[in-house]
């Protein structure tokens, strides 16, 4: 039995019609994947939901499919990968609309992170495009003032962290000056005890020491001393002199 050869046209043909074969599954596999996720977001089971818009994406990413998974992972919270799609479902987009509505909920994932410089640029964006759009007017106005009050609050929370650095630093300074103006503390600590009786015996002799002599005293009391000094020589040469004997003659 022999095997049949295939020329190279045949091989061609038979490529061709399995590529659309394929396309073709992948088209009915991605539109299918597509109807389960929304009959899943429908029934708010938005886990499934996102599972089922994930598979269709790898298959073949489209503007619906990432912006459908990005919704569903907005649903359960996930701020930051609804984000990611959502740039991404902006990247697959081809009409103003579609550009708009991307932004839209770009900055709807921004504002639930607390980005709000994002959003509100993200929301321009989409005023820009659909300059009619209520919601996106509403939500810019939203995004402003939540930016005015987390600027405020950044403020408040610097400032209380610096007031107390700030008091730190006082005690820390009215500590030291306390220190520098208590002295020696041994000193300070041995004025608080009982004092011994040398002590109240060096207080009793500083107590009794004569005042200050004035002038006019010093005088007197140097003419004093001075005749008494005299009157003591005196009496000392009086007793050295030899007695006067009486002869025994009468003359």
């Amino acid at each position: 039995m022999k095997c049949r050869l295939i020329n190279d046209r045949t091989i061609t043909s038979l490529i061709l019609m399995m590529g659309f074969f394929i396309v073709e599954m992948q088209g009915q596999s991605v539109r299918s994947l597509m109807k389960e996720g929304n009959n899943a977001y429908k029934a708010q089971n938005f886990a499934e939901a996102q599972s089922e818009y994930n598979k269709a994406n790898a298959l073949k990413p489209t503007f619906n499919g990432l912006f459908n998974e990005a919704n569903a992972l907005f649903q359960q919270n996930k701020y930051k990968e609804a984000s990611e799609l959502n740039m991404a479902a902006l990247g697959q987009a081809k009409t103003n609309k579609e550009k708009a509505i991307a932004s839209y909920n770009l900055g709807n994932s921004f504002y639930k992170s607390q980005d709000y410089n994002k959003a509100i640029d993200a929301y321009k964006q989409s005023l820009r495009l659909d300059p009619s759009d209520l919601d996106a007017k509403k939500n810019l106005t939203k995004a402003i003032e939540k930016k005015k009050q987390q600027s405020q609050q950044d403020q408040k929370q610097q400032q209380e962290q610096k007031d107390k650095k700030d008091d730190k630093q006082s005690q820390a300074d009215q500590k030291e000056n306390q220190k520098n103006d208590s002295g020696d503390p041994s000193q300070q600590d041995s004025d608080q005890e009982p004092k011994s009786q040398e002590d109240q015996k060096s207080q009793k002799d500083q107590a009794g020491k004569p005042k200050s002599l004035t002038r006019q005293e010093a005088e007197n009391m140097l003419r004093i001393m001075k005749q008494e000094e005299q009157k003591t020589r005196a009496k000392l040469m009086k007793q050295q002199r030899p007695e006067e004997r009486n002869s025994g003659k009468d003359w």
